[in-house]
C-alpha cells in the first residue's frame, strides 16, 4: 500500500498529452475569434459610421462628409464646409476610428471622385439623407479581397467576397 502523497511520472505525462491534445484540437477555432470577422467587425462599424453620420446630417440639416486615409485605414466623419472643404473643427459628430489588423483599404470610388487608392477619400451625405454610393475594396492580410457597396438613398451598406465593381446604372 501506498503511503505518499502526489502523482506518478506517467500520471503527469497523461495530463500532459491530453492537455496539448484539447490545445491542438481548439487552437484552429481560437485563431478565427482572434482574426477580425469582416461580416460583424467591419462591416458593422462601416455601417454604424454612415447611418451615425447619415442621420446627423438630416437633424442638423449640414451636409456632412466621412474621411478615409488610405495609408492609415483610418477614418473620420467632418462637417463640410462653406467653400465645400471638410471641416473637422465644426463636425457635430465627430467620429474616428482605425480597421482592424489584418484588414486594409484597398481602394476606393465613387462617381464623383472614381478609384482612389492612396491619400485620402470623401464620401459625402447630405441633409436630404442622401449618401454618395460608394464601394470600398478591402483585402486581409491573408490576400483575400472584399468589397463593400454603400448604397445611396437608405446609406446600408452590403459586403461581398471578391473584388467586385458597381453596375452602373441606367442604359
Amino acid at each position: 500500500m501506498r503511503t505518499e502523497k502526489g502523482f506518478t511520472l506517467l500520471e503527469l505525462m497523461v495530463a500532459a498529452f491530453l492537455a496539448a491534445l484539447i490545445a491542438g484540437l481548439s487552437l484552429p477555432r481560437l485563431q478565427g475569434l482572434l482574426r477580425p470577422d469582416l461580416e460583424r467587425d467591419v462591416r458593422g462599424e462601416i455601417e454604424n459610421l454612415v447611418a451615425a453620420v447619415r442621420e446627423e446630417a438630416i437633424l442638423s440639416r449640414i451636409p456632412l462628409v466621412l474621411l478615409f486615409d488610405l495609408r492609415e485605414n483610418t477614418y473620420r466623419s467632418a462637417a463640410l464646409g462653406p467653400d465645400g472643404l471638410p471641416d473637422i473643427f465644426n463636425d457635430p459628430v465627430s467620429i474616428t476610428g482605425t480597421l482592424p489588423r489584418g484588414v486594409r483599404l484597398a481602394d476606393l470610388s465613387n462617381p464623383r471622385q472614381g478609384v482612389v487608392s492612396q491619400g485620402q477619400f470623401s464620401l459625402l451625405v447630405w441633409p436630404t439623407g442622401w449618401v454618395e454610393p460608394t464601394t470600398i475594396h478591402l483585402v486581409e492580410d491573408s490576400g483575400r479581397a472584399f468589397t463593400m457597396f454603400v448604397e445611396p438613398l437608405s446609406g446600408r451598406v452590403r459586403l461581398e467576397e471578391g473584388y467586385l465593381v458597381r453596375k452602373k446604372s441606367g442604359g
